[in-house]
Formats: C-alpha cells, sequence, structure tokens
C-alpha cells in the first residue's frame, strides 16, 4: 500500500517546518502499531510512506482501513514549542497478481492513491491486478 498525508504542504506552510517533520514522525509510530511485525513499513519520500503486507486483500484492506481510522482519530497537541495538528491519509492498495513485479504493484497502489485523492481524501482505494494474460497457441 501506498499512503499519503492530505494537505501535508499546508500543515508546513501554516504550523512551520519543524510541526510538519514532527507528524511525519508521529504518522510512523502509528503506522508501526497499526501493523503487524511481518509488515514492512518504509517512508517512500516526502509525505509518502510504502508498506509491504503478506496477506490476501481482505487482511490488506482491514490493515489500510485501521491505519486511516488510528491517523484520523490521533488529536492535535502541543509539544514544546510547536503545535502537531491531526492529520488524514489517502491510501492506495494494491493486491499481487499473478504476472506483477514490485515495480507493477507499486504502480498500482500509487494510482489507488491518486484515486483516493481525487474521490475526497481520508480513503481508502483498492487497486486489483489485471486478469492474467492468456497463453498464445503454438501454430
Amino acid at each position: 500500500m501506498m499512503i499519503d498525508v492530505d494537505h501535508f504542504k499546508a500543515v508546513n506552510d501554516k504550523y512551520g517546518h519543524p510541526s510538519g517533520d514532527a507528524v511525519l514522525q508521529d504518522l510512523k509510530k502509528l503506522l508501526d502499531v497499526s501493523t503487524r511485525r511481518s509488515d514492512l513499513v518504509a517512508r517512500f519520500g516526502g509525505e509518502e510512506f510504502v508498506i509491504v503486507i503478506k496477506g490476501g486483500p481482505i487482511l490488506t484492506m482491514k490493515i489500510a482501513e485501521r491505519i486511516r481510522k488510528n491517523v484520523e482519530s490521533r488529536a492535535p497537541r502541543e509539544e514544546e514549542t510547536m503545535h502537531i495538528p491531526s492529520i488524514t491519509v489517502s491510501i492506495g492498495v494494491a493486491h499481487m497478481g499473478a504476472d506483477d513485479t514490485p515495480e507493477s504493484m507499486l504502480k498500482r497502489a500509487d494510482m489507488g492513491l491518486y484515486e483516493a485523492k481525487r474521490g475526497g481524501r481520508n480513503r481508502v482505494v483498492s487497486m486489483m491486478p489485471s486478469p492474467p494474460k492468456p497463453a498464445t497457441p503454438a501454430l
């Protein structure tokens, strides 16, 4: 799955980069407690994170929705001299198909992420794999 903080630029613009950094650190902690030990959680760049999960579509969607809800329910807080605002995330989920590569799955998860953003943000969008290509009969 690919996760992106909704309106992250506005967080940096309104509260400053130290608050933005604190938001990303909080998000990483929430991702860690919302996933299993066997799941891989990594920052992909900017305010994007990637999570690799071994499991079927139902489990993956349950974890993605748990992440979305946990992030949404985190209250804003004051810490030292900075304000850490509440945020939401958009999540794109790709499920592995027979012809998938890591690159094709990442591309499909990214497509789901942008569909979630186009659909109003604070959403999880699943992108199923294309059906396997039929074998071409020999002549």
